[in-house]
């Protein structure tokens, strides 16, 4: 999931990270008080993919808190937002819909050249 994606990456454990339909302030509002989502977000010590769905969190979208902290981390990041698919379609999305099924493809070819590119 997103949260151990995120704390990963600011702790600085892993080379890239990436989350599709992030839920990591869900996590942190309600179970993990002790870490704040955008400081994490600029403590990231490697690029970051975050692909949110159209019913995420818009903090987590292009131009929201998310990446404003992104940007003082000096990290590469991508956001891609897939409004038109629901929080869960990579993992629990109904492949038979050929929208999902697109939407799925893409999400797993993005995470792929993301982690080419930026995984030693």
């Amino acid at each position: 999931g997103s949260w151990p994606a995120l704390m990963a990456a600011a702790d600085g454990v892993v080379d890239a990270a990436a989350m599709a339909h992030p839920s990591h302030r869900k996590l942190c509002d309600n179970f993990h008080k002790e870490r704040e989502v955008n400081a994490m977000f600029e403590a990231s010590a490697c690029p970051m993919l975050i692909m949110p769905c159209g019913n995420d969190d818009d903090r987590d979208k292009a131009d929201g808190e998310s990446e404003a902290a992104l940007k003082r981390s000096g990290q590469p990041y991508t956001i891609k937002e897939f409004g038109a698919m629901s929080h869960g379609f990579v993992l629990r999305g109904d492949v038979e819909d050929e929208a999902v099924a697109r939407g799925v493809a893409e999400a797993m070819n993005l995470m792929v050249a993301h982690f080419t590119e930026h995984l030693r």
